[in-house]
């Protein structure tokens, strides 16, 4: 046996173990901040006001090459495309 299970916490489950989070899960759920609970009024303004103003999330269909050139550079990989497509304007919108 490896080293590394021996030092597994008892409780640990395996997250791939974990149940669907259903509707109903939602419905019975508690929002809770910083380990207080709140109205879901609150919460979804904490959760607005978390959101950038100026970006606004889309799907967009990206070859996967160039999907994953980008997700190889790490995290800010999203913002990085931002990057190039607005260089790309700035080359050919004069």
């Amino acid at each position: 046996m490896s080293g590394k299970l021996d030092k597994m916490p008892a409780g640990w489950v395996d997250p791939d173990d974990a149940p669907e989070l259903t509707a109903e899960f939602f419905e019975k759920a508690t929002p809770m901040i910083g380990g207080r609970e709140v109205s879901f009024e609150e919460y979804a303004r904490a959760v607005r006001a978390a959101i950038p103003i100026d970006k606004i999330p889309v799907t967009i269909h990206l070859d996967a090459d160039i999907l994953a050139a980008f997700r190889s550079t790490g995290d800010g990989w999203d913002d990085r495309i931002n990057d190039a497509l607005r260089d790309w304007l700035k080359i050919n919108l004069r």
